[in-house]
């Protein structure tokens, strides 16, 4: 009887199971490649277009597919106004480019306009199409440039995993614009020559002026509009993004003026000779040229830069939900928005000086 009572059951469960079977058909139009569009144009500028098709199914296709075959047209406010030409990218190993992880991410084409460069206050759009591809299009303007007011720097020391770092501490103050929501970035480059001995030979008269350029991210600030606090448990314990690309809006200070304290490191390439760490400024040859930009972005740009950095903070977090990179890009995926920005320069030391040897190579 107990038998039987299991084979009853058993049978049951296996009819149920089959009644419940649906088959699905699958939608093809779900890994359907679309248009990758990245473009992020600046005042007084050409305005450049990368496009690439999507990766079908991410993890197995490691290269992107840069087209170089696409018709990018842009209309200024509402009026078609060039076709933008093709041309190809070369990059060389030694350049730095920091954006980009590895060879396969380097675009290899672009489109670029002729005769258009961007201005304040007029609206942006480009339709890009390809025989391959569904069209994709997307618009953007660009916001008034900010209101840079006053800057002045300041040589310093800071301390650096237990040891004095030579560092720059720089001030702006700007006003904020009242009543509209404003999104900020500080972007600095440093085009600077550090010494470097011959360490072969042991001989500090025969050294070298390593030159190098570096873009900026995550200055160091005590201000809270770059460091605001954190709030949520998870970073609390685990560690939140930093704020690599210097992002930060007008939420406390809408319509004030502000000044904004933060330092980096030109040279932050410490050499040590004969066990002491050596003195910027005290071999010939030695500077740092340094060109800040306050950026004024649009709202796009600034939710691109910061959810594109939380996608690979959180990438391969196992407590952390994926982040889904922001995108503006109607029926295709990227970014084309951009920015305005305010300029100025800060430079000690003179390049090119005669008698001094530089070289472009990391030692």
């Amino acid at each position: 009887m107990k038998k039987n009572s299991y084979i009853l059951l058993i049978a049951t469960v296996t009819l149920l199971f089959s009644a419940c079977q649906k088959e699905v058909e699958f939608d093809k139009k779900l890994i359907r490649p679309k248009l990758v569009i990245n473009s992020f144009i600046e005042t007084d500028s050409l305005i450049d277009v990368k496009v690439s098709a999507s990766k079908t199914i991410p993890g197995l296709e490691t290269s992107y597919k840069w087209l170089n075959d696409a018709t990018v047209k842009l209309f200024v406010n509402d009026v078609e106004k060039e076709i933008l030409q093709g041309y190809p990218i070369e990059i060389e190993d030694s350049e730095d480019h920091y954006w980009y992880y590895n060879n396969d991410t380097r675009p290899t084409y672009g489109y670029r306009t002729l005769n258009t460069r961007a201005e304040n206050g007029k609206s942006y759009r480009i339709e890009v199409s390809h025989k391959d591809y569904d069209a994709a299009y997307a618009e953007t303007s660009l916001p008034e440039n900010p209101n840079l007011l006053s800057y002045e720097s300041e040589e310093i020391t800071q301390n650096y995993y237990g040891y004095d770092q030579r560092a720059v501490q720089i001030s702006i103050r700007f006003k904020d614009k009242a009543n509209e929501k404003n999104y900020y970035r500080i972007n600095i480059k440093a085009f600077t020559g550090t010494w470097y001995p011959n360490f072969s030979e042991k001989d500090d008269t025969t050294g070298v002026i390593q030159l190098r350029t570096n873009y900026y991210g995550n200055v160091t600030s005590d201000d809270k509009l770059l460091n605001p606090d954190q709030e949520d448990a998870n970073d609390f314990l685990f560690g939140s993004p930093n704020n690599s690309y210097n992002l930060f809006t007008d939420e406390l200070i809408d319509g004030k003026e502000h000044e904004l304290t933060f330092s980096i490191s030109p040279n932050n390439n410490s050499v040590w000779y004969n066990g002491e760490l050596m003195v910027f400024g005290e071999k010939p040859g030695e500077f740092y040229h340094l060109t800040i930009q306050l950026q004024a972005l649009t709202r796009d740009a600034y939710l691109y830069m910061r959810s594109s950095y939380a996608q690979m903070w959180y990438g391969d977090d196992f407590f952390s939900e994926p982040v889904q990179a922001y995108s503006n890009i109607e029926n295709g995926v990227g970014i084309f928005s951009g920015f305005s920005a305010t300029s100025f320069e800060i430079k000690k030391g003179e390049y090119p000086v005669d008698g001094v040897v530089y070289s472009e190579d990391y030692y």
